[in-house]
């Protein structure tokens, strides 16, 4: 479901031509958290009805209890977007995390409104950003019911393999050190080092364990790095002339 060679094609007029890769910590982000469903539905609503510019993609990152693609083995944590034309900003939203603070009858409501967000119906965004887009998208039909981009009319679009496709012989020269991962493109391209700092990756596993705080940083970290890697390998692709 997920085209990148012709989703790409689509998005090469709207290439900055003069993007400068912006490089620094996580203090150069900010992270929104929505712990209530006004602000959850606030959000969904500004999301739905603004008037994006025609490039804006809108990414995304669930956290989640494992690796599982099983519905009853498995929950999403927290859930992180940020913007490709707001890289500085992420919103958070604490959603099956155990220290989670909505209630039973609150989280239907945010799993609702949540819904409706990915339905994105009238959306005038572009499309959606994810790292490793075919966990993320599974993670949406498994627990939303939704085949995300299966209308056509928002592709989703993978970083992992934008850079892939950009970069095939990092597969080799990098291969036991994950090549394609986020936080190792991360450190590479946009010195971004708060994956490496912490060893998060390393505890991916035992997300349920680590206070809600630090699982809301890691999720809005990686919505805000994967638009902002975005931009960058969109920048080296033009520059390349990878998308003539």
């Amino acid at each position: 479901r997920i085209d990148l060679h012709a989703d790409i094609k689509k998005v090469k007029c709207i290439a900055d031509t003069g993007y400068a890769t912006r490089r620094g910590d996580e203090s150069n982000i900010d992270i929104i958290t929505l712990d209530t469903v006004k602000k959850v539905k606030r959000f969904v609503d500004w999301v739905l009805t603004e008037d994006f510019d025609p490039n804006e993609f809108v990414a995304f990152d669930f956290e989640t209890a494992n690796l599982l693609l099983n519905k009853d083995h498995n929950r999403i944590l927290n859930v992180g977007f940020s913007f490709r034309n707001a890289e500085d900003t992420a919103y958070v939203i604490p959603y099956q995390h155990p220290e989670t603070p909505f209630s039973v009858e609150e989280l239907a409501e945010v799993r609702s409104h949540l819904k409706r967000l990915f339905q994105s119906v009238g959306a005038k965004f572009y499309g959606w950003l994810a790292h490793h887009a075919q966990f993320e998208t599974q993670m949406i039909r498994l627990f939303f019911g939704i085949w995300l981009g299966e209308k056509g009319d928002k592709p989703v679009l993978d970083t992992e393999t934008f850079a892939y496709l950009l970069d095939e012989d990092r597969k080799e020269f990098l291969k036991n050190q994950g090549p394609y991962k986020l936080e190792n493109l991360a450190s590479e391209f946009l010195g971004f080092h708060w994956y490496a700092d912490t060893k998060m990756k390393q505890r991916r596993t035992k997300l349920d364990e680590e206070r809600i705080e630090i699982v809301n940083l890691y999720v809005g970290y990686d919505a805000a790095v994967t638009a902002r890697l975005f931009n960058t390998l969109l920048f080296k692709a033009k520059r390349e002339g990878s998308l003539d």
